[in-house]
């Protein structure tokens, strides 16, 4: 599996969340669990947000649950 990002990562809108959540942009749960996954999440993480022309195809909301281990598990390179 491989992961691309369109863009730089960037902030949430906010920075506290304990939980972290998937924003689904498209469609069946495919995409979303194949970053769900990796991360250690089930389905209930995943959220439905869809919207034509998104950036990408989930977004993720990264909380205090992983964001420990964010650097190992979501590496990203300029």
């Amino acid at each position: 599996t491989v992961f691309v990002a369109p863009f730089a990562p960037s902030d949430a809108d906010r920075d506290d969340y304990v939980q972290t959540v998937i924003v689904s942009h498209v469609p069946g749960g495919a995409a979303a669990a194949a970053v769900a996954g990796p991360l250690g999440l089930g389905d209930s993480s995943i959220v439905w947000e869809l919207a034509s022309g998104a950036p990408a195809d989930v977004t993720i909301f990264l909380g205090r649950d992983v964001a420990d281990r964010r650097d190992t598990l979501i590496p990203f390179e300029d």
